[in-house]
Formats: C-alpha cells, sequence, structure tokens
C-alpha cells in the first residue's frame, strides 16, 4: 500500500512539473519531394533516368529541461531506368532525432531500413537486399550500433 501511495505521489508531482513548464512545440513540418534526372548515354540513343519520391515529417520543441529536440520521419523511393528497363528500385523508411543543447549536440539517433532491387541487364539477374541500421551517438561518443544486410538472388 505505501508503495503504491508513493508511486502515486511521484507521478501526481511530475504530472505537475510537466503542467507548470509546457514544452514549447512548432508545428509539424510536412515535406513531398518527386524530382527526376535524365541522363543522356553521349550517342543520343539510350538514356538512363534516376528519380526520387520523398515524404515525411519534421519536428523540432523545446524540452523543459532546455533543449531542443529535432525530430524527422522520412519514406523515400527511387529508382533507375535505362531505355525503360528498371535497373534499381529502392525504398527507405527513416527515423531521426537529434538532441542539442546550447547548439552543442547532445544525442543523435539514426534508424533506417531500405529494400533495394537490382537488375542486371547483361546476366539478366536481380538481386534484393534489405539493409537496417541503428545508431546512437551520445556526447560525442558512438554509444549503440547495429547493422545488418541480407542480401538474395530473385
Amino acid at each position: 500500500m505505501r508503495r503504491t501511495t508513493t508511486v502515486l505521489a511521484v507521478a501526481l508531482m511530475l504530472l505537475s512539473v510537466l503542467a507548470a513548464h509546457p514544452a514549447a512545440a512548432a508545428p509539424a513540418e510536412p515535406f513531398n519531394v518527386n524530382y527526376c534526372i535524365p541522363f543522356p548515354d553521349g550517342s543520343g540513343g539510350n538514356t538512363a533516368e534516376y528519380c526520387v519520391q520523398s515524404e515525411g515529417v519534421v519536428h523540432s520543441h523545446e524540452t523543459p529541461s532546455g533543449n531542443t529536440q529535432f525530430t524527422a520521419n522520412a519514406r523515400t523511393c527511387s529508382q533507375v531506368t535505362l531505355t525503360g528497363q528498371t535497373l534499381t528500385d529502392s525504398c527507405s523508411k527513416r527515423h531521426f532525432t537529434l538532441v542539442e543543447r546550447d547548439g552543442e549536440r547532445q544525442v543523435r539517433h539514426v534508424r533506417e531500413t531500405t529494400e533495394t532491387t537490382f537488375f542486371n541487364p547483361v546476366t539478366g539477374e536481380t538481386t534484393h537486399c534489405t539493409v537496417s541500421y541503428n545508431i546512437v551517438h551520445a556526447h560525442g561518443e558512438l554509444r549503440h550500433e547495429d547493422q545488418q544486410i541480407d542480401c538474395h538472388p530473385v
């Protein structure tokens, strides 16, 4: 019973502190970018094209402790084609968090997973790869790093 009372008292105290010092939050800023870049082969014939579609949201706010936190979430897909044949098709999901205090980086966290399919027009082989990583830097030091790569023929 005493433990429950203590937990409730601490919870109420935290809620009152947070209510008294709300974080200043800027509205989330969505983005959407789409473009294609042609690459002529120089002979006036085959043309390669690189296309990107990216959308997501960026948000920043001040924490009660005086830190500034930036967060971004995005989904980006790209494609390389040569004379209409898709050579690479790739999509990634990324989550990024940056915490700063007085303009100095305190924490940077990046988590991303990318799915890519490669087509080799010479051999006719297709390969699918999944690459994922999770990296945390804190106070100038690498604190956590995890990377996984898996590729296989399709």
